[in-house]
Formats: structure tokens, C-alpha cells, sequence
């Protein structure tokens, strides 16, 4: 095999040359994905919403979002609900006589750690959220909350119905990931949404 003089780069083959470069391109390539992770949207983001469809058992959604100081009331209550187009108002009738169940979870992301966070099955009219920024943060892992769907009538757009509400942990980092349990046939090609942000008409 042709020797090349340590740092001689043109007196190698270009097979050599290949030879050469691959692992530092490939180590270059490794660093760049360690380097990508979830960054926070613009200000003014809330109310979050991610298309979802609940009639079919299994499906699953995990939405990142991020309560910042001038964008939440962190002493209100916080909601998980789902939404769809003002006119399929039999969607919301058959929402109010029927017990669709949905797992969900929340997390409070600080750098690895999660800190599952209390959901409750139905959004509380009154009572102040207390804000203690100071918790202890848990280990990873969080209980799922089986929620059933709370109708409400929405405005001359969208109308829909609470999954649950919870009380935030301070700004920052949150995760929640949403689980259907039940298939709903009456609710296929039914556009909804996902809706995660200050809950509707709730006192403090």
C-alpha cells in the first residue's frame, strides 16, 4: 500500500483520501443529531392545538408546549380539550350521552427530568391554582388520568368539550401525551383538535 508522509494530503490516492475523511464526517454528522433537541415556539403560542382524531382505540399524541410569563395566569386552572367546527353539533350531543374514554398524561420537563403533574376529570369553576416553583422534581413516570369528555358550546366557529384541567408548576417546559381507549365510530372523519391552554370561564 502507498505510504503518504503524515500531513502530505496531496500525495494521496483519492481512494486513500476517502479512506481518511469518512469517520471524521461521520463523527461530525453523530455531533450535529446530539445537538438537535425540542426548542420553544415563538411567544404568544397558547393556546396549543394539534389536529387529532379519537375514533379509533390506540391513537396517541404527544404535544411539547411552554408557559411563559405574559402568556399564562399561572394561579388559573389549565385545560386539556378537544375542539371541532361549529356546524356538527350532533358531535357534541353524542359527546354529552356517551362515556368516551382517554388516557392523559403531563409532564413538567426540567432538563431530563419529568415531574408528572395532577389532572383532574373535570375543570374546577373556582379556586386559585397555588403556585409552588420550588417542588421537588419526581423521577420520570406518570400515572395516566382516564378522562371523560365534558361538553361545552363554544362560539359561532368551534365548539367541543374538556378532557381534564390541571394546575401549572411554574413557566417553562411541559409534555402531555394524549391516548384514545375506545374506538367512537361516530366520531370518524370528524376533524378535532387537540386544545391545551387557560381554561374556559374558570375564577381564580
Amino acid at each position: 500500500m502507498h505510504r503518504t508522509p503524515r500531513g502530505d494530503w496531496k500525495g494521496m490516492k483519492k481512494s486513500e483520501y476517502k479512506f481518511a475523511t469518512w469517520p471524521l464526517a461521520c463523527l461530525l454528522l453523530f455531533a450535529s443529531a446530539c445537538r438537535q433537541e425540542t426548542t420553544a415556539p415563538a411567544p404568544g403560542d397558547m393556546p396549543v392545538r394539534r389536529a387529532f382524531y379519537l375514533d379509533k382505540a390506540g391513537s396517541t399524541l404527544t404535544v411539547d408546549f411552554w408557559l411563559r410569563e405574559g402568556d399564562a395566569d399561572l394561579s388559573r386552572h389549565f385545560m386539556v380539550a378537544v375542539e371541532h367546527p361549529h356546524i356538527l353539533r350532533n358531535v357534541t350531543r353524542l359527546i354529552g350521552t356517551t362515556t368516551p374514554t382517554v388516557h392523559a398524561e403531563i409532564w413538567r420537563v426540567s432538563g431530563e427530568k419529568h415531574a408528572p403533574i395532577d389532572i383532574f376529570n373535570a375543570v374546577p369553576l373556582t379556586g386559585a391554582c397555588r403556585v409552588n416553583v420550588a417542588k421537588t422534581r419526581l423521577p420520570s413516570g406518570s400515572f395516566p388520568s382516564e378522562l371523560h369528555l365534558h361538553p361545552f358550546v363554544g362560539d359561532e366557529v368551534r365548539e367541543g368539550s374538556v378532557l381534564g384541567s390541571f394546575c401549572a408548576d411554574g413557566y417553562g417546559h411541559y409534555v402531555a401525551r394524549i391516548k384514545t381507549v375506545l374506538d367512537l365510530d361516530w366520531l370518524k372523519n370528524v376533524p378535532t383538535e387537540i386544545v391545551i391552554g387557560q381554561a374556559y370561564n374558570t375564577a381564580k
